[in-house]
């Protein structure tokens, strides 16, 4: 398994200070977006936002968030955080599958890292990759977090075949 940056169960339960104010603010802002989405706002938004992804790549991305639907499954997905969180909770252990964990450091959250760090404890054979240069939707969109987040789940996919344990590096 490779969590990318995952969302820690403990967000809203004191592991991230700050988390259930912003939470709380998202959730209400979430339930607008369907409904900007359809007047075309996230259009008009993300002709302005800067992405390293290449054309036609990032054109096709800026068109598919902008849709009313992928805002509806947002918007969905705030109102169920809560429970989903703890329900994943409940899972203690991976035992010795492999698990990388690959967390952006760039502009985490107060005790973010932590808590990353943390899951890594979920199996007995388990890494831990900060990229402290690199944001959230740099682990997808920039070239170094692209790079690190696909060896992450080559290295995954080589533990499973080999039965080898993962490389620490």
């Amino acid at each position: 398994m490779v969590m990318l940056d995952s969302q820690p169960n403990e967000a809203l339960t004191g592991g991230l200070p700050d988390f259930p104010s912003q939470y709380s603010i998202l959730r209400r802002a979430t339930a607008l977006f369907p409904s900007l989405a359809r007047l075309g706002v996230f259009q008009l938004v993300n002709r302005f936002a800067g992405d390293p992804l290449p054309v036609p790549t990032r054109d096709e991305e800026r068109a598919v968030v902008s849709t009313g639907n992928l805002n509806r499954i947002q918007r969905d997905e705030f109102a169920e955080l809560p429970a989903t969180l703890k329900e994943a909770a409940e899972l203690t252990t991976l035992g010795d599958r492999p698990l990388i964990v690959v967390t952006a450091g760039k502009g985490a959250a107060t005790g973010w890292i932590p808590l990353q760090d943390k899951m890594t404890g979920l199996s007995t054979n388990s890494v831990h990759r900060v990229l402290p240069d690199t944001d959230h939707p740099g682990l997808i969109h920039d070239k170094t977090g692209a790079a690190t987040s696909s060896q992450a789940i080559l290295d995954v996919v080589a533990s499973v075949r080999s039965g080898a344990l993962l490389p620490k590096s």
